[in-house]
């Protein structure tokens, strides 16, 4: 049976969850959609006069020409590209 849903005097959403193994935290799905919380999203916890804070934590927000996403596959390629380009000046400067 799920916990009751509670809304504050002050107008914050309250419910009661329960520790999971190795004392994972699920965030209930009405808070999460309320907050705009997606899988994968980073959390800032903090201890607090014997309690716990979560504050979601958003990327930067910068203009849109100077954000990107890469993907890791993405960087491991732009990696090897620089090591080759690396070997070559130096096979270069051995063969002067």
């Amino acid at each position: 049976m799920a916990p009751a849903f509670q809304i504050c005097r002050n107008g914050m959403a309250r419910q009661v969850v329960q520790l999971g193994k190795k004392y994972a935290l699920y965030i209930p799905k009405s808070i999460a959609t309320e907050l705009g919380l997606r899988e994968g999203d980073y959390l800032l916890l903090e201890t607090h006069e014997g309690g716990i804070l979560l504050q979601p934590l958003k990327p930067p927000r910068l203009p849109k020409k100077y954000w990107a996403t890469i993907t890791l596959e993405e960087v491991e390629e732009e990696g090897e590209e620089l090591t080759r380009k690396m070997e070559g000046s130096e096979v270069d400067a051995r063969s002067s």
